[in-house]
């Protein structure tokens, strides 16, 4: 079960981040973590502001400062009740993956996500378990003493647990514009955690940093993160359009493209996660898009010795090569789309290691010694060896495997 959102409405509430109210980011971030019951606490001064997310939240779910701090104050059922409590302030900045590992967390005791490097930081986001008794009562000191002081409120528990955000998060935002600026750095620095498990080596460790430097400047150009996918593969199709063409400077020039292509590959998830505008859609157009290039690059090659050389052998290789893509999508999409049904995650994170877009930095040396002819045969004798290791992989983890084995 989820659990509830209560968040405190102060005056830097509105302050936007990224062109985004910072109270319409956590109501937002909120939602896209699963969390549907969010209330709000507005601070005297601040009644008008509650139109950034009047289409977010119903208007009984919104309260004013003095009803709740007052004795005979009137708190909703709902935030009586066993479940589980966020709260933070308005004007917290934080980022999805440490508040689905707060929300995710399972303790019986309070716990405070701060930031890993500055554990003293004046923000931080708490979670209390639906257990504690004298819960409305609770709220009210809660809400109360921190209205006026950033501190974390230890002594209003027996037992606090704490647990760490991204570096640089949680962090609490003012109305200076340094404040601004340094709250949309730690977000964009925060991004590569996000990627980390299913990054291959040269995405971690270089494409990401330079994604990020691009993002960073694009993300304030209003665009739609979508239109930066189209972006990146027309950039890739001219660079397969070069591989195509017969000769070694046009193949060169065609795999540097390309390389360029997968480092720039990043931006449009990273605009999308920094505006808020990541969906299933951009999720599944992202990958489409990737698998148009990586077909024309595959497609390319023979196509360009073809042209050099005459030889029909690069064509033939081309409807091998194509049905050795297809015998790897079928076995991708049957081992790996299907497998949450098995609940075995392990399989997911083997197929996006060996699905990395790293080969890239292969094709581009290989380019650059001229024997891209060896990229093209192991490519073709690739895709086959790619199915197989899943179907293996799958059929270990089947449980059917499993009970045959026992047997």
């Amino acid at each position: 079960m989820h659990p509830n959102l209560l968040i405190l409405f102060n005056n830097s509430a509105s302050e936007k981040v990224f062109g985004i109210p910072l109270i319409r980011r956590l109501v937002l971030l909120a939602q896209k973590t699963g969390i549907s019951n969010i209330y709000c606490i507005y601070l005297p001064g601040t009644e008008e502001n509650r139109t950034i997310i009047a289409d977010l939240i119903p208007d009984d779910h919104f309260m004013p400062l003095t009803e709740i701090i007052r004795n005979g104050g009137n708190i909703p059922e709902s935030l009586k009740d066993n479940t589980d409590l966020v709260y933070l302030k308005g004007n917290t900045v934080i980022d999805k993956l440490s508040l689905e590992r707060l929300v995710s967390c399972t303790l019986d005791e309070p716990v405070v996500l701060v930031d890993p490097d500055n554990r003293a930081n004046s923000a931080w986001i708490l979670k209390l378990p639906g257990r504690l008794t004298s819960r409305p009562q609770l709220l009210r000191q809660l809400v109360t003493s921190t209205v006026s002081s950033n501190k974390i409120p230890c002594s209003l528990f027996e037992e606090i647990s704490f647990h760490y955000a991204s570096p640089g998060l949680p962090f609490l935002v003012t109305d200076k514009p340094e404040s601004i600026e340094k709250a949309e750095n730690r977000l964009i620095n925060s991004l590569g955690l996000q990627t980390a498990q299913t990054d291959g080596f040269m995405a971690k460790n270089f494409d990401r940093h330079i994604s990020r430097f691009f993002s960073k400047r694009l993300v304030r150009t209003g665009l739609h993160p979508n239109w930066f996918t189209v972006m990146g593969m027309s950039i890739g199709l001219v660079g397969a359009w070069l591989l195509s063409l017969p000769g070694y400077l046009a193949r060169l020039l065609g795999a540097l493209l390309f390389v360029f292509c997968i480092m720039v590959d990043g931006v449009d998830g990273e605009i999308a996660r920094l505006t808020l505008k990541d969906s299933t859609f951009g999720h599944y157009f992202d990958i489409v898009t990737d698998n148009i290039v990586h077909a024309a690059i595959f497609i390319a090659l023979p196509v360009s010795f073809y042209r050099e050389t005459g030889n029909s052998t690069y064509l033939k290789s081309l409807w091998f090569l194509l049905l050795g893509v297809a015998f790897a999508a079928f076995s991708a999409y049957y081992c790996i789309f299907r497998v949450e049904e098995r609940h075995n995650k392990k399989i997911i994170i083997i197929f996006d290691k060996l699905a990395s877009r790293d080969f890239a930095y292969l094709l581009a040396i290989l380019a650059l010694i001229d024997r891209l002819e060896w990229f093209l045969w192991g490519a073709t004798f690739g895709s086959y060896v790619f199915g197989i290791v899943l179907w293996v992989i799958y059929l270990r983890s089947s449980p059917l495997t499993r009970d045959w084995k026992e047997v």
